[in-house]
């Protein structure tokens, strides 16, 4: 018993560690802070539910129906919130690749404007109207995106 709780204790231990080893990656690659929370979490809350099953296995709980129980869990919430996981998975995708950044000046899906916020489902902007439009990120990510912002001058010669 005294091991199991020495296990217990170093996969805690591992687990702040390690989230805080993401943390830091994350902000040293310009990562956006409420990206880079995010992906703290996941790692933190992945890790504990890895040593999780070993340590129930080490109690003598068996391990083998709780795992199928948790894989058929897991596997109908993603198919229930597939809409909503695919949002954030381009809401990931933009905040790393940056194509456009809060406060640039963009065309998306028929919609111009200014960027005002990118969360993890989805990106609003402010249009010239003062109209203030929510796309989902799915939709916009891999579409085609102007952004008037990016080039610093544009030159135009006559001839």
């Amino acid at each position: 018993p005294a091991w199991e709780l020495l296990v217990s204790f170093c996969a805690l231990y591992l687990s702040q560690v390690f989230r805080e080893w993401v943390l830091k990656i994350c902000l040293d690659l310009d990562i956006e802070v409420g990206t880079a929370i995010f992906l703290r979490r996941v790692a933190e809350m992945s890790l504990l539910a890895l040593a999780a099953i070993p340590i129930l296995s080490s109690c003598g709980v068996q391990t083998t129906s709780l795992t199928a129980v948790l894989t058929s869990i897991s596997f109908a919430l993603g198919l229930a919130s597939q809409k909503a996981l695919s949002n954030m998975a381009a809401g990931i995708m933009i905040m790393i690749f940056q194509p456009y950044k809060i406060g640039d000046n963009v065309e998306l899906e028929h919609v111009s404007g200014f960027v005002y916020d990118i969360q993890l489902s989805e990106t609003i902007i402010n249009t010239y109207n003062n109209e203030r439009v929510s796309l989902p990120n799915s939709e916009v990510y891999g579409k085609k995106t102007t952004n008037l912002s990016r080039n610093e001058m544009v030159r135009i010669c006559e001839q």
